[in-house]
């Protein structure tokens, strides 16, 4: 027979063992779960890894850290200078910490201000037209007109003005509504520098600093126009005289504007004088005729026109170039208005300064250090020794050699002498313009050595000495350290 066995336990035991046994399991499920879905985690971010593995693709997290931290070493390292400002009021959110370097102000000062309280009211005020226009601009969905540039003069805190080329862009949200502008304005000291020197070596006299004829011809010419219509209507005459130019010529002809109301032109496969002076003619009558700016006023001016033939009359740039201005002032003193071809004795007649160029010393290249404003001003002397025989075409003879000898002894004392002297101020970066130094003469003895075999031309000879040694070492260069010495000197030294 079976066996039956009945237990009886009271019913509250069996419900507290049953809950033990239920909660048991609830804590093993519940265990296993976390289990399950870190494992799901892992093998999905595995899974993600092995995919940007695959394709080559850093880590969004770390790239994105990578992206910030070179951001921020770019604009709290770089000599430009940065800008935020939110829009549409104005209002400074960030400046680069090279602010307090190139403008004078701590950059603390500014966040939170208006862009007016750091600019001038002119400078402000075309700054915000600037910005609204390139607001103006922008496209559906933030396209279009968001990179612009403008020229200005920021006011340094000591009161002087600095040139600086300013790049602006507009950062728009995702519904491409204009949030910021972001600026960067660099330093144009040098770039001006360097053209007031080409600007000086063409148009002002080098024995008195006075404007040679050129400078002379050149203001009377337009000047006029600017002085009672303003620069606009100027501009847009100079524009129209392009314009009438290059109708008279074929497209692989060129047309080239060299400076103020002045332009070259250059005509291939012309055949005869004939050819050329025909052409020179139709140019000069298209220039003639009157230029209505407006319904009240209309312009009229005239040309001088100088031709000269290659390879009949010329077989060089400069020398066709100086041919061609030679034959151009011809034809201004024979009454203007007419054509004049390049014929040989118009040189001996012509201006002299068009076969001249010199390098005045100003007060504003002066460093406040005497002794080295004494030795610029007595380079600029020598150097401008070498004239004569440039525009001879003379590289023979005592005189020019002993020019050249007594040129890099002076150039060489003098590097010598401003070592010292920047080593008693402790340049931090005497060091590197040592070095440069005497690269520079290195560099100068190739020249001349070239030049005496012959595979060098003098132009190329004045050219390193004018551009390198002058232009971008003494006048460049040699600024990084003017503030070693007292500013109240400055334009204060003997007179040369």
């Amino acid at each position: 027979m079976p066996l039956v066995i009945s237990v009886s336990v009271p019913r509250n035991d069996v419900l507290r063992e049953w809950g033990q046994r239920v909660r048991v399991w609830l804590f093993v499920l519940a265990g296993v779960s976390v289990m399950l879905a870190g494992l799901g985690i892992f093998l999905w971010q595995s899974w993600k890894a092995n995919i940007r593995n695959e394709m080559g693709m850093p880590h969004l997290n770390d790239g994105l850290i990578r992206v910030n931290e070179m951001a921020r070493l770019v604009t709290e390292n770089s000599n430009d200078v940065f800008v935020v400002v939110s829009l549409p009021g104005l209002i400074i959110e960030y400046v680069s910490p090279s602010v307090e370097r190139n403008w004078g102000w701590v950059r603390e000062e500014f966040i939170g201000q208006p862009l007016g309280n750091i600019l001038d009211g002119e400078t402000a005020e075309r700054v915000g037209e600037k910005i609204a226009g390139m607001m103006q601009e922008i496209g559906p969905a933030g396209t279009g007109g968001r990179h612009g540039k403008i020229d200005i003069d920021i006011l340094h805190r000591e009161g002087y003005r600095i040139p600086y080329d300013v790049s602006m862009t507009i950062i728009c949200d995702d519904r491409g509504k204009p949030m910021r502008a972001v600026a960067l304005a660099r330093d144009l000291s040098d770039r001006k520098a360097s053209e007031e020197i080409v600007r000086n070596m063409a148009f002002y006299d080098r024995l008195t600093g006075l404007a040679n004829r050129r400078l002379l011809e050149d203001r009377l010419g337009f000047k006029p126009v600017n002085d009672t219509f303003g620069h606009e209507a100027g501009d847009w005459l100079l524009r129209q005289v392009a314009d009438r130019m290059r109708s008279c010529v074929r497209g692989t002809d060129t047309v080239a504007r060299t400076g103020g109301d002045e332009f070259v032109i250059t005509i291939p496969d012309i055949r005869s004088a004939e050819e050329a002076l025909a052409v020179g003619e139709k140019i000069r009558a298209s220039l003639e005729a009157p230029y209505p700016f407006n319904e009240t006023n209309t312009f009229e001016i005239s040309a001088s026109i100088g031709v000269v033939l290659y390879p009949d009359q010329g077989k060089d740039a400069r020398n066709l170039l100086l041919m061609s201005d030679a034959a151009m002032y011809q034809a201004k003193k024979a009454g203007r208005n007419r054509v004049v071809l390049y014929t040989a004795g118009i040189v001996d007649t012509a201006d002299a300064h068009v076969l001249s160029v010199a390098i005045p010393w100003q007060e504003s290249y002066c460093s406040g250090q005497p002794d080295i404003d004494r030795d610029h001003r007595e380079l600029f002397r020598i150097s401008n020794g070498l004239m004569p025989h440039l525009a001879a075409q003379e590289s023979g003879g005592a005189s020019y050699g002993n020019i050249l000898i007594h040129l890099r002894d002076h150039v060489e004392k003098h590097f010598r002498d401003e070592e010292k002297i920047l080593r008693e101020h402790n340049y931090k970066d005497v060091q590197l313009h040592s070095i440069l130094h005497r690269e520079l003469l290195r560099a100068f003895d190739d020249m001349v050595k070239r030049h005496s075999e012959g595979s060098a031309s003098i132009e190329e000879l004045f050219e390193y000495i004018t551009r390198t040694v002058i232009e971008e070492h003494l006048l460049m260069e040699d600024r990084k350290f003017y503030y070693l010495f007292d500013s109240s000197a400055h334009g204060t030294a003997e007179q040369g």
